[in-house]
């Protein structure tokens, strides 16, 4: 297989990322996430987080497939994708993402706004601007579906007095 039969057109990385995460997750197989909300004290396994975010990846890649015809710009694909690809591959390459990985926060069992701040504010803020730039990808991917479909729209009804389709010929 060809890389450019993996990046062209450029959601396939969708899949890749996917596929990355699927084989990773059974390293961990061991290592539990602990969400603690109110009084009540929810374990589940990582592999089963990876799995969801492998479906979200996949489910992603569908509705990419699904809006090919219509998105609006290369660019805001290419940005969703590679912002995308970047911020899995660091939290899973990082103590953030799998606790048997060392980092400031992988050994603790509470996790806090003022104990992130205080024991390493660094970290504290490269995670925020990595969530943030996440944010704005994702962003790019509403707004490349929602302009091509406005794009899309209004071209139809330019030719509404066609007889065909202005992207099926």
């Amino acid at each position: 297989m060809k890389l450019k039969s993996l990046t062209n057109p450029p959601y396939n990385l969708f899949v890749l990322s996917a596929l990355l995460l699927v084989i990773s997750t059974p390293f961990y197989w061991h290592e539990n996430a602990d969400y603690h909300l109110n009084d009540t004290y929810i374990v589940f396994p990582f592999v089963y987080v990876g799995w969801a975010f492998a479906l979200v990846l996949m489910v992603i890649w569908l509705i990419y497939r699904i809006v090919d015809k219509i998105l609006l710009s290369a660019f805001l694909t290419w940005t969703h994708v590679i912002i995308s690809f970047f911020f899995l591959l660091t939290c899973v390459g990082s103590g953030i993402w799998y606790p048997g990985i060392e980092s400031p926060y992988s050994r603790k069992m509470h996790y806090s706004f003022q104990s992130m701040v205080g024991d390493n504010y660094a970290m504290f803020w490269i995670i925020m601007y990595l969530v943030l730039l996440f944010l704005l990808a994702q962003l790019a991917f509403v707004i490349n579906i929602l302009g091509g479909l406005a794009r899309y729209i209004v071209i139809y009804f330019r030719h509404a007095n066609k007889s065909q389709d202005p992207f099926n010929q």
